[in-house]
């Protein structure tokens, strides 16, 4: 199989990694990647990356796979795949917030964000640019560069830390929230003095 068809199986399974089929795609990707021999090392790593983006819940890095396919080497998507495969493993490392365990939960899930270098948006010690919308065009762009790489790393944070949370504490995600202020509001509600 060709790297444009297994990219194209791999845009597809990523529609549905979050549907109704995602077992049944799940279980396509493993057989075709113990097939390997139908396949080279390439397409191998690409159905990697996507089987581990079925993992970890993650379906738009899979639905990228088109351009990661075209654009990088297979020593860049085996360490793609592992570095997935890492994450799985340290998110999981990770209790589940329940309202009674704060301190063992913030504590752990400290570390879990200061190791994906997104501790400092939480703590407020990197804050939202402001964007000015003057000067020259590069200025605007390195500006709005500026806020979309916080905003990014703020909706990473927001998601680890929801994805650690039961259910019924996420009421205290409000829409409008950062995730300094969702970090701040579960310390002021469960943390004990």
């Amino acid at each position: 199989m060709s790297d444009p068809i297994i990219a194209h199986w791999v845009a597809l399974a990523a529609k549905q990694v979050m549907g109704p089929a995602r077992n049944s795609v799940y279980a396509l990707c493993l057989s075709l990647l113990h097939s390997s021999a139908l396949l080279d090392e390439r397409s191998c790593l690409i159905l990697a990356y996507a089987m581990a983006c079925y993992v970890l819940h993650v379906p738009e890095r899979a639905s990228s796979l088109i351009f990661i396919s075209e654009s990088y080497s297979c020593s860049d998507l085996l360490l793609f795949a592992t570095s997935i495969a890492m994450l799985k493993n340290l998110i999981t490392s990770v209790p589940e917030f329940d309202g009674t365990n704060h301190k063992l939960w913030s504590n752990i899930m400290q570390a879990f964000l200061q190791f994906q270098i997104l501790w400092r948006v939480v703590d407020g010690s990197y804050t939202r640019p402001p964007v000015a919308g003057t000067g020259t065009a590069v200025e605007q762009a390195a500006e709005l560069e500026m806020e979309r790489k916080w905003l990014d790393q703020n909706e990473s944070a927001m998601g680890f830390i929801k994805m650690k949370m039961v259910p019924s504490l996420l009421h205290h995600a409000q829409p409008n929230f950062t995730a300094r202020q969702l970090w701040d509001e579960l310390k002021t509600a469960y943390a004990t003095p």
